[in-house]
């Protein structure tokens, strides 16, 4: 239980943090934080990056949607949601 813990306060500031950052801002190895959270699967960020903040541009949406897809399969096996999230994406295309 401490671990889980531990995750949420670690995904409460990166949250946290997404108020000040744009999509722009990119680590030295290029990852931005709404690749961050797509590799790591937190599809609830990468909803909120996209939908509230709305400083992502298409193409950085559609390269979101398509890596955390493959997170979800990677993942947790999830192939129906992976499969949405890349319908998603090829709409936008």
């Amino acid at each position: 239980m401490p671990v889980r813990l531990s995750a949420l306060a670690v995904a409460a500031r990166y949250r946290r943090s997404l108020h000040t950052a744009t999509c722009d801002s990119a680590s030295l190895s290029g990852m931005t934080p709404l690749l961050a959270a797509s590799v790591t699967g937190h599809t609830e960020i990468v909803e909120y990056v996209i939908d509230k903040l709305g400083t992502a541009t298409r193409r950085e949406v559609i390269d979101a949607l398509e890596l955390l897809g493959a997170t979800h399969v990677d993942k947790g096996r999830n192939m129906h949601v992976a499969y949405e999230l890349w319908r998603k994406a090829m709409a936008m295309r």
